[in-house]
């Protein structure tokens, strides 16, 4: 299912559908477009602008990566990235940098980079794809005041509109951490879709613009187990991968700050 259908049909679809989504801008996207085209999929790409526009990679690899090159453990990796996940993102970067370097935001690969502005263009002018916004810094908005919240989501529709000549109508809260205040933040801002990454599906139809369209719930597939496994998690009527998920990203959002209206 596109967005186009979504917005053509009203949401009043029949039958069960599916939404393709990447987040992030990762360059490394462009891998699974070959299958899209194969199997005429759709997908929606959620950017963080600002990684494309200044070229820099995203803070939590640069803690991946250098936890993995001097032997740093999983679990102490994980502490630190819950720890930065309390912070706006210019302040983990400054962490980041003051622990590995200057240069630490540097990508190294085609793996770790986002697009290029150039790059972001051409992709997004693929019939199967469309763009969502996904802050201009990949904001954990929940740590932002409600001014803040407005610059980073409004910043993100500028930065898109100048680098694509396209102006998203669907936002994905990065880190899935949303409130009240932010769904208006970004219905106000003329979204009419919303994603987190609390697993779940979501009923038909769907009012554009409504509480249910702002706070979509969504499968996040990962890469440490098998992906055909996953799916067949996702659809089941009942999971304890699903209530697994849902517990844990519970106790991870109880650490970071509320913000107020």
């Amino acid at each position: 299912m596109s967005l186009r259908t979504i917005f053509r049909e009203g949401c009043n679809l029949p039958a069960k559908h599916v939404l393709v989504t990447f987040d992030d801008g990762y360059y490394n996207n462009t891998k699974a477009l070959p299958l899209l085209e194969e199997f005429r999929v759709p997908a929606v790409l959620f950017v963080s602008t600002q990684h494309v526009i200044r070229g820099k990679a995203f803070w939590w690899d640069v803690l991946e990566r250098n936890g993995h090159l001097r032997g740093t453990p999983r679990s102490q990796v994980r502490d630190m990235v819950k720890r930065l996940k309390r912070l706006k993102t210019a302040e983990a970067e400054t962490q980041v940098r003051a622990q590995f370097g200057s240069d630490a935001l540097r990508p190294v690969n085609d793996a770790d980079r986002p697009f290029t502005p150039l790059e972001l263009r051409d992709f997004a002018a693929h019939p199967l794809i469309s763009l969502g916004n996904h802050t201009a810094d990949h904001a954990i908005l929940t740590n932002y005041s409600p001014a803040e919240v407005r610059a980073q989501i409004q910043r993100a529709q500028d930065d898109l509109q100048t680098m694509t000549g396209k102006s998203p109508a669907i936002i994905a809260y990065p880190n899935g951490n949303e409130t009240p205040a932010i769904v208006d933040a970004a219905r106000s801002a003329g979204f009419f879709f919303g994603l987190g990454v609390h697993p779940g599906r979501n009923g038909l139809p769907l009012q554009p613009g409504s509480q249910d369209s702002m706070t979509l719930r969504r499968f996040m597939l990962t890469g440490d187990c098998g992906i055909e496994a996953q799916c067949r998690a996702s659809r089941s009527l009942f999971s304890l991968y699903r209530v697994g998920r849902s517990v844990k990203r519970k106790v991870n959002s109880d650490f970071s700050p509320v913000q107020s209206a």
